[in-house]
């Protein structure tokens, strides 16, 4: 799987392409601001620095547009953390504008596959999911990898700062 495929790995593709219209923008313009986990899942939220063409309502707020996402990760089997995640220096997480710094970003199938867990039977394959910069890495394999994008990932619950 290459870099540019990463959409075909999220378990419903729509949430990414609708808005870009079925262009997603590439992985190395997400920079995220917070992550966290619980028990076998991982939450990543940024925004991708890329804007679409033609910005969805429910991704304008008061001030100016964002593309904000968070990949939700699930059937988390692998997670290796290293370093504090960099936050950029517009970063106003204070008054809920959080940006983050874009880095080496990366999510690919693994050779390796699992059943799904939804009694279907089908074998999918575990995918892996990579951010780097200079101070932060994260590494991570799981099974399942969703994004929710626009006004939705801007209201997920965030760590306190």
């Amino acid at each position: 799987m290459t870099l540019t495929n990463w959409v075909a790995l999220l378990n419903e593709p729509k949430a990414i392409l609708g808005p870009y219209k079925g262009m997603a923008p590439p992985l190395a313009t997400f920079a995220p601001h917070w992550w966290s986990t619980s028990f076998d899942s991982v939450a990543i939220a940024g925004q991708f620095m890329q804007l679409p063409e033609l910005i969805p309502p429910s991704w304008e707020n008061s001030e100016q547009a964002r593309a904000d996402a968070v990949f939700r990760f699930t059937t988390v089997r692998l997670l290796h953390v290293d370093g504090v995640l960099e936050r950029s220096e517009d970063d106003d997480s204070l008054h809920g504008k959080p940006r983050g710094i874009s880095g080496q970003c990366s999510l690919t199938a693994m050779g390796d596959a699992f059943i799904d867990d939804a009694g279907h039977g089908i074998f999918r394959p575990w995918k892996q999911f990579k951010f780097v910069q200079p101070a932060f890495t994260i590494l991570l394999e799981a099974g399942d990898v969703s994004i929710v994008c626009g006004r939705g990932a801007s209201s997920q619950p965030r760590p306190r700062v």
